[in-house]
């Protein structure tokens, strides 16, 4: 059983996000438009984490992001998203 720390999360996906035209990541998540953009900031999430651990610095956990956002598949899941 994998356990994500929400809690560490919960700021961020609930807030609005320029980048997601002012929609929160849990809103566009469950739109194929917003799960398009938000694949993107995740992507660049695991650019930046990876900089991160190259340097010795404790990096984002993405995976957790990932599954507390359902974008465990990227931005295809599988149709689980309203449509």
């Amino acid at each position: 059983m994998i356990v994500i720390p929400t809690v560490k999360f919960m700021p961020w996906v609930q807030e609005r996000v320029p980048a997601l035209e002012g929609s929160t990541p849990i809103a566009a998540a469950k739109r194929p438009n917003g799960r398009i953009v938000l694949e993107s900031l995740l992507r660049q999430f695991e650019h930046d984490a990876d900089l991160a651990a190259l340097k010795g610095l404790r990096p984002l956990d993405v995976d957790a992001l990932r599954a507390l956002l359902g974008m465990t598949d990227g931005v295809f899941d599988g149709g689980r998203h309203e449509r």
